[in-house]
């Protein structure tokens, strides 16, 4: 990232605020009076902020552009790259990352808007929706004046603006150039640019970028369907008329505008050509077309106003791509190789570190030290880990599992209306239903060949989630027993329990070795979600899946400290006799209580998403699952909530209007597509008869007549049923 070595009057508390990209030399003089052609705009709104970039003007024009800036209430940033080539790329995504506003509004200098454009981009906003959907955007188009039409345009009145416009409509060229729905004039939701990386800053000077940018954009919006051959570069975007390629769906967001009415005009100027600059367009254009098949994202970029971070381990829950930009300026730990709790102290000084992201607080005791560190001088930090449940993670600003306040009934505990219980109860059933599990389970068998396998006929069950002895859970989060003295505690529940009851206990799945305990049943080969089914009690030590009895709807009672033990549904038990007692006395659980704090979980505190699993063998020899990718559902970061529609359909379909220029071509193709497949029809039947012809005269030569019969019986069901034939012909296959 370039040095900005100047940044005053940045807009704020903005909707939306527009980037200016500039730089002025002796042959751009001419853009000095544009930079605040914006005034072409006699009805701006106070929610509109402007800023100017100066991406390494030499000190003179500077000074020229930055008095424009101010004299006009416009942000001016300055970039320190005066020896290096004008980079678009980079000036337009510094300027997104000092914008504070919602939205971000992409207008190079030779635009010129028109009375009320402004006030016309936010209603498409609305009209739009943009607020329901991050990935969705606008594409404004542009109308490329001569010297006349410029004049024309004059201060942008309404009269002067619809009769370039009906020129541009009826192909009128007295005053245009040429006219293009599919530009960079772009509104963006800034967090979404942000986190997407905005444009790649490897391409120089003009050219690609907005494209590259904008291609990556189309692919996470959806808007519309996909075309075919999406990476085939053909045509432009004014003589495109088969629905193939990149450009054929990029032009349709420019044409929405279009059809409002809603356009930019460029003000004609001279293009300084050289060799150097189209040796410098070719690398961009290569650069464009190698991207446009991964539509890989650069790296996020950093939200200004988040400060500074240190993470103390690098890894997908803590480095999530789609909540680093919160992070501000990213640091971390293993980068400064800092190794004592007085280097770290020392580094959040120096580099005014403003919050530190743990994994696991209590995975090594620096952490711990931090930790603690950390909570006592009320300095800001954020633990990102795996949730309880298949599919969630957390962003946890309150303390880590038990010793966390996020869990208190404060948060919770309260009635659910009819909507909300119906939803926490629809997403139990699709919980108990699916195969997703937090740790890979054995075969999914039912309840009833469980009970007949082991023999349980009316007996209750009581089962065991065993844990690893050193995780976290187990280590830290005791209450009055060690978790050996909850392996007594079963063992003496082994021995006592009446005989109406059964005890059904499961290791761990990333242990390899059963606990020595008479008078139970090991059931390790058999999927959780089951034995919670089969359950009438489940004794854990702070297992997460005493939570998966809570969503059933059983007694669960916790020896150690778990998040989820809360009154009413999830008994504390420090004892064999409380243990005993509560079992006797066939305790149930409060069920609006649990699916208040159900509800809570998922629809308030988890983050939701697609995890990407590996199995990984540590050094010690033990094993372990790591999560290496996440496609996130919804994020839950602090105060934020961020909805991503991973798996959405085009939200526009072939009966838009937008779709007529298409529609003739495909049309054609269709066609086409049939003919080639009913000549292939008719190849197929000609090579099935012509075999028929040859095994028949085979057949009759070697007077089998018994195989002759069976192949006039195909030859009967070929007339009868060419489409049957062919599904069954061993010839086809």
């Amino acid at each position: 990232m370039y040095n900005v070595i100047e940044c005053t009057n940045i807009p704020k508390d903005k909707l939306i605020t527009i980037i200016r990209p500039i730089r002025v030399d002796a042959d751009t003089e001419y853009l000095l009076s544009r930079v605040d052609n914006h005034i072409n705009d006699k009805y701006i709104s106070d929610t509109v902020g402007f800023i100017v970039v100066d991406d390494g003007s030499s000190r003179e024009y500077r000074h020229n552009i930055k008095r424009i800036c101010l004299e006009s209430n416009i942000g001016y940033i300055h970039i320190d790259s005066e020896l290096d080539k004008f980079s678009p790329s980079r000036a337009r995504n510094i300027g997104s990352i000092y914008a504070s506003s919602k939205y971000i509004f992409m207008q190079d200098i030779d635009l010129y808007p028109y009375d009320n454009f402004y006030n016309n981009l936010i209603e498409q906003i609305i009209i739009q929706d943009l607020d329901s959907d991050i990935t969705r955007f606008i594409m404004v188009p542009c109308i490329y004046l001569n010297t006349e039409g410029l004049q024309v345009l004059n201060d942008g009145s309404a009269i002067n603006k619809n009769i370039l416009l009906n020129d541009a409509i009826l192909g009128n060229d007295r005053y245009i150039e040429r006219i293009s729905t599919g530009t960079s004039s772009c509104v963006f939701n800034r967090e979404h640019f942000l986190r997407s990386g905005g444009y790649y800053e490897e391409f120089s000077g003009w050219g690609y970028e907005d494209l590259e940018l904008n291609c990556r954009m189309i692919r996470k919006s959806k808007d519309f369907p996909t075309p075919r051959d999406w990476s085939l570069e053909r045509f432009n975007f004014n003589t495109i008329y088969e629905y193939s390629g990149w450009k054929a769906v990029y032009r349709l967001y420019g044409d929405i505008c279009f059809y409002h009415g809603i356009v930019l005009f460029h003000g004609t100027h001279k293009i300084k050509q050289d060799l150097l600059r189209e040796v410098q367009r070719k690398k961009n254009y290569q650069f464009f077309i190698d991207n446009l098949k991964n539509l890989k994202d650069p790296d996020p970029l950093p939200d200004i106003y988040c400060g500074n971070t240190l993470v103390m381990k690098k890894c997908i829950f803590t480095m999530n791509p789609d909540i680093i930009s919160w992070y501000g300026h990213v640091y971390i730990k293993d980068d400064y190789g800092l190794e004592t709790l007085e280097e770290i102290i020392d580094f959040i000084e120096q580099k005014n570190i403003n919050r530190i992201v743990f994994l696991n607080p209590y995975s090594n005791q620096l952490n711990i030290d931090l930790y603690r560190y950390v909570r006592k001088y009320d300095i800001e930090y954020i633990i990102c880990e795996r949730g309880a449940l298949p599919g969630t993670f957390f962003f946890d600003k309150n303390g880590f599992l038990a010793d966390s306040s996020s869990y208190h009934e404060s948060n919770w505990a309260r009635e659910l209306n009819n909507d909300e219980k119906c939803n926490i109860l629809k997403y139990i059933q699709n919980l108990f239903s699916s195969e997703n599990t937090l740790e890979k389970q054995g075969s999914k068998k039912t309840v009833q060949e469980i009970r007949k396998k082991f023999n349980i006929g009316h007996k209750k069950v009581i089962f065991i989630p065993f844990q690893r002895p050193h995780d976290t859970a187990v280590e830290f989060f005791s209450r009055k027993n060690t978790y050996d003295d909850f392996i007594d505690i079963i063992r003496e529940l082994s021995k006592t329990i009446s005989k109406d009851y059964i005890l059904m206990v499961k290791r761990h799945p990333l242990e390899d070795e059963d606990f020595e305990i008479e008078n139970v049943t090991y059931v390790n080969d058999i999927h959780i979600n089951v034995l919670v089914e089969i359950s009438d009690f489940i004794v854990t030590f702070t297992s997460g899946v005493g939570l998966l009895g809570v969503a059933a709807g059983k007694p669960v009672f916790t020896i150690g400290s778990s998040f989820y033990s809360h009154e009413g549904f999830s008994w504390n038990v420090d004892s064999y006799q409380e243990l005993i007692d509560l079992i006797y006395k066939n305790v149930r659980p409060d069920r609006e209580r649990a699916l208040a704090f159900l509800y809570y979980l998922i629809y308030k505190f988890y983050s939701i998403g697609q995890f990407v699993t590996r199995d990984v063998t540590m050094e010690d020899g033990k094993r372990m699952t790591a999560t290496i990718g996440i496609k996130n559902n919804i994020i839950r970061y602090k105060d934020k909530e961020t909805i991503f529609y991973v798996d959405k359909k085009p939200r526009y379909s072939w009966s838009a209007l937008l779709f007529d220029r298409y529609r003739f071509s495909e049309n054609i193709f269709a066609k086409n597509k049939n003919l080639v497949k009913e000549k292939n029809v008719k190849e197929n039947i000609t090579k099935e008869l012509s075999s028929i012809k040859r095994v028949q005269k085979e057949n009759i030569s070697q007077k089998e007549t018994t195989h002759q019969d069976v192949v006039m019986r195909k030859f009967r069901k070929l007339l009868r049923s060419p489409i049957q034939f062919f599904k069954d012909s061993r010839w086809l296959k």
